[in-house]
């Protein structure tokens, strides 16, 4: 089973992967409770934003403070792509890497 940062809480088995949207931070708290995790926060591809932008975001915080049993608990990011303001006509546009650079 997968679900967001809000499932996370001491009632919750360990064999659940966390994804989250609030970000790193959330990411490591759930590895440091013994859970895998995913990153989804910084992969919005539907913000359009530069593809360097997402190779850029690394799930795991420079100088976190895990162990590397809880590092492993990081399984990584994954893309994610809303649908709420996608249509027929700008679906391309929200789903493909965007090669611009930042002004």
């Amino acid at each position: 089973m997968i679900g967001w940062d809000e499932i996370l809480n001491d009632n919750v088995p360990n064999n659940i992967v966390i994804q989250s949207w609030r970000g790193k931070e959330a990411l490591v708290e759930a590895a440091k409770k013994g859970y895998q995790g995913i990153l989804s926060n910084g992969y919005y591809i539907d913000l359009m934003q530069p593809t360097v932008y997402h190779y850029l975001n690394d799930p795991i915080i420079e100088n976190a403070d895990l162990t590397e049993l809880e590092k492993e608990k990081i399984l990584g990011g994954e893309a994610t792509m809303w649908a709420e303001w996608v249509t027929a006509e700008n679906i391309d546009s929200r789903i493909w890497p965007q090669n611009r650079s930042y002004c």
